[in-house]
């Protein structure tokens, strides 16, 4: 295991990706939290460390990805935008996809890269950005798009909405996981026309809460159709996201 992911005392937690078990290392949170370890840094301004646990919109955007049309994910290119710990993208790898993690926090792509590269298919390629989205380089032409829970701060819309100008390929699609927050529905307000929406509601279930969280898919009606054919319509709607606790 990378020596970077052994300082947070990692645990196992299981995720469920379509017929597959992925085993993923992930920070002891409550024990960092406990220790102060992010204090210095959070009382000169900066956010806490969100990254250190997985959230319920993340484990929505896995729900969906596993749902993807037949043909799965295998050849494609997915970008998981201010990923954290990365469950979409890890899942997408795992499906095939040749994934790239952005964050800015290096530990956070730490776990991410690793957890992926252990569960990946053979000839999904892993890469990492590391950058605040200001300035950030990315490679063009992605198919997929994730953001999940991460459109929560008006201020950051325009660059976000920049990126994904540069980011999606002419068929690319968004895929857009939150828990109903305003902001977030003002960010997907401002998309472009040409980026379609359609949402529906998912109710997810962590180990210590339950969240509806809604899914947006959004992009040109060839690409959002054929990528997630049948996600609105398919029999077992109403059956919840689920993950595993840490051990």
């Amino acid at each position: 295991m990378d020596e970077r992911l052994r300082r947070f005392d990692p645990r196992s937690l299981r995720l469920q990706v379509g017929g597959r078990i992925l085993r993923l290392a992930v920070p002891a949170a409550r024990s960092i939290l406990r220790r102060g370890e992010w204090a210095r840094s959070f009382g000169a301004g900066d956010e806490p460390p969100y990254w250190i646990e997985p959230w319920p919109a993340s484990l929505a955007a896995v729900w969906a990805l596993a749902r993807i049309a037949p043909g799965g994910l295998c050849g494609l290119r997915v970008l998981d935008l201010g990923c954290g710990l990365g469950l979409p993208g890890i899942a997408a790898a795992s499906l095939g996809a040749s994934v790239t993690f952005s964050d800015r926090e290096a530990d956070a792509l730490a776990f991410a890269s690793w957890n992926a590269r252990r569960n990946a298919v053979d000839g999904a390629e892993v890469h990492t950005v590391c950058g605040a989205w200001q300035g950030l380089a990315l490679r063009a032409d992605f198919d997929v798009v994730v953001l999940a829970d991460v459109t929560y701060r008006p201020s950051a819309h325009p660059v976000l909405l920049g990126l994904l100008g540069r980011a999606l390929g002419a068929r690319g699609v968004l895929l857009h996981t939150d828990p109903a927050r305003a902001e977030s529905a003002a960010f997907l307000a401002q998309l472009p026309e040409r980026w379609p929406l359609r949402t529906l509601r998912r109710r997810t279930v962590l180990p210590n809460r339950e969240v509806v969280i809604r899914i947006g898919i959004a992009g040109p009606e060839n690409g959002a159709a054929e990528l997630f054919h049948g996600l609105f319509h398919e029999r077992s709607a109403g059956a919840p996201a689920t993950m595993e606790p840490p051990q």
